[in-house]
């Protein structure tokens, strides 16, 4: 899979992703940079890094399966990247307590966008609520696309009240093409979204601690509701983490997976 070169790459975060796909002029991108992979410092609760396969590298045996489409890999700047086809949903069925988070936590995942945004949503990490019910009714913690922003969300109170979180800048817009690391940090006053080691937006969250979703399934690239938001996107990990990463640790996975 490829892409073009993108005039937004320059930014914290993004590597010009330079594959088979050729520029306006017919020209041939330049080589993806050599990429690295996730690793278990801070201690993960969850770590998919999808060399072939789906299993979880953190050691709590929490493996992944294809609820819906087929698994099928590629590889981008020396690495294993599994592609998500807009048919594609994972499941992590054991329904684990240890991604059960209420309370602070870290997210990072490390992808490429293959279509452009739109206006209908793309889910990359849903942690639900008991029986899978609507995306947005007691998640415990979500990260997706919709429209030109990244955003993320989780239920509070009673019913469907959700505390949003987004990057207006960059949007997805300048990120597509390139591949880059989103890590949603939440420190029990705060959501803080990172592009690489580059903090996009700070959002209070005090007293508005996460209700629910403790007893729900994870899935990556679609909703808990069942091929409603499904993406079209790479992925090369996906890291959760029951603690608030600081920001010289987000900038440390970053280096780790894009160097310094």
């Amino acid at each position: 899979m490829g892409g073009v070169t993108d005039a937004g790459a320059a930014k914290s975060g993004m590597v010009t992703d330079a594959g088979a796909i050729q520029g306006a002029g017919g020209a041939a991108a330049a080589a993806t940079p050599a990429i690295g992979s996730l690793d278990t410092t801070n201690t993960p609760v969850g770590l998919w890094l999808f060399d072939d396969d789906l299993t979880d590298s953190s050691g709590n045996g929490l493996t992944l399966t294809a609820e819906a489409g087929t698994a099928s890999y590629t590889e981008l700047g020396g690495k294993t990247w599994i592609h998500f086809d807009g048919a594609l949903r994972l499941i992590e069925a054991t329904t684990a307590a240890s991604l059960a988070i209420l309370g602070d936590m870290t997210c990072t995942v490390v992808m490429k966008w293959l279509v452009p945004p739109s206006t209908t949503a793309q889910y990359i990490v849903n942690k639900g609520d008991a029986g899978d019910a609507a995306e947005n009714t007691n998640a415990n913690y979500v990260l997706y696309q919709s429209s030109t922003l990244l955003k993320y969300l989780h239920e509070y109170g009673v019913g469907t009240n959700s505390t949003i979180a987004q990057i207006t800048t960059p949007t997805t817009t300048h990120l597509f093409s390139s591949p880059f690391m989103l890590t949603m940090v939440r420190d029990g006053t705060n959501i803080l979204m990172y592009i690489g080691a580059q903090l996009m937006s700070t959002t209070s969250v005090s007293g508005q601690t996460p209700t629910g979703g403790g007893s729900g399934d994870l899935y990556i690239g679609d909703d808990s509701d069942g091929s409603d938001f499904l993406t079209d996107c790479l992925i090369s990990g996906v890291k959760i983490t029951a603690s608030a990463l600081s920001a010289a640790q987000v900038k440390a996975e970053y280096e780790l997976v894009f160097g310094g």
